[in-house]
């Protein structure tokens, strides 16, 4: 009998602390404040989601235009003006020599071919300035109890769009640029790995 009273003593000492653990967590999380929300602070909630995700899609689509713009400048820098694209047809060698816009225009086409590279550096420290400004911009629309939950939230915000910038431009060059690895059917790529 004695083994029993220690052991509902026991049982009540940890349902005691799991219920203490469990307020502490909704206190942590701020559950309660979370469970008796009413109609119009869930609205509130959907309209404040409703204005980030259109915000981050603009974002990313001005990051994918740039660097869709660059990519093609650096293209036209070295194909079209520095014309390697004439000058490559009429060597007609499979191995094309001409790669860049200092071969044929000198002093002039090594400045001009450097343009797309120093606008890509700008654009890179303009979108860390963008990236902060949106995330301040998005996070200060959420209330937090602590000024280190806001900053940590907009320091996660400004890591995103920089990930999603630096692996963005990497991506277009990937993808835009792939070479034609058949002729069509999908088991012809198999023999080229």
């Amino acid at each position: 009998f004695g083994s029993r009273l220690s052991w509902r003593a026991g049982s009540a000492g940890v349902m005691q602390l799991e219920q203490s653990a469990m307020t502490a967590c909704r206190t942590a999380l701020g559950w309660e404040s979370r469970v008796q929300r009413s109609w119009p602070g869930r609205l509130k909630r959907i309209l404040k989601a409703g204005i980030i995700i259109p915000m981050i899609l603009v974002e990313w689509a001005c990051i994918l235009l740039f660097f869709t713009f660059i990519v093609w400048f650096e293209v036209w820098v070295i194909y079209d003006w520095g014309g390697c694209r004439e000058f490559n047809l009429l060597a007609a060698t499979e191995n094309w020599g001409c790669k860049s816009a200092d071969q044929l225009r000198g002093v002039k086409g090594l400045v001009v071919g450097a343009l797309p590279s120093i606008c890509e550096g700008v654009f890179f420290e303009l979108l860390l300035v963008i990236s902060k400004f949106s995330a301040r911009s998005l996070i200060s629309v959420y209330d937090f109890s602590t000024r280190e939950q806001s900053d940590f939230a907009v320091v996660l915000m400004v890591f995103i769009f920089e990930v999603v910038g630096k692996v963005g431009f990497i991506s277009i060059l990937g993808l835009g640029f792939v070479p034609a690895w058949s002729t069509g059917h999908w088991t012809e790529c198999r023999d080229n790995f």
